[in-house]
């Protein structure tokens, strides 16, 4: 009675009517799929894609010119290090023979066999040679402290770092060596 011709071919069943059952119900359903087409006559896709890619070799040029430059900054930096501290090592043997030096002046003043400028002239030696010593301390640290942050350790103390003040063996000569 209420019915649409729609719901009557489609075999639909009707709410509230037990007697409208129709044989042979199906269920349809459906979906829409655009598809664009566009003609590259001027190669504007070719041309973003070459771009795209020299992009990316770009980028990974860089990643690998960072990494080298920052292999490059460690081994300086450790080089400087360890040059900071063999002469902070020559410089502390020179203030203990300085010192030696001093004090013997100072015996040799105390007992009339030297001037006291012999003295004045050791202590002025062991005075700049202390200096010395307190500024390539200090230049260590700095060099120390830029190691520690080059290697991602920037807040460890100094102390985590130790630098010695030998070179270590050379490497043994080459038995061949390479032709012109």
């Amino acid at each position: 009675a209420g019915r649409s011709s729609t719901e009557l071919l489609s075999g639909a069943v009707v709410p509230g009517d037990p007697t409208a059952v129709f044989p042979g119900a199906t269920t349809s359903a459906s979906a829409t799929f655009n598809v664009c087409w566009e003609l590259d006559l001027f190669g504007r896709h070719r041309t973003q894609r070459r771009i795209a890619n020299a992009d990316f070799r770009t980028a990974q040029y860089t990643y690998q010119a960072t990494r080298t430059a920052l292999a490059a900054s460690v081994a300086d930096s450790l080089f400087v290090a360890r040059g900071l501290a063999m002469q902070l090592a020559d410089a502390e043997e020179s203030l203990r023979i300085n010192k030696e030096l001093e004090h013997i002046a100072r015996l040799r003043v105390e007992h009339g066999l030297a001037p006291s400028a012999d003295l004045d002239q050791a202590v002025a030696n062991s005075g700049q040679t202390a200096a010395t010593v307190e500024n390539l301390t200090s230049q260590l640290n700095t060099a120390r402290r830029s190691l520690l942050l080059l290697v991602g350790r920037g807040v460890d103390p100094l102390d985590s770092l130790p630098m010695p003040a030998h070179v270590g063996a050379l490497p043994s000569t080459p038995q061949v060596l390479p032709a012109r």
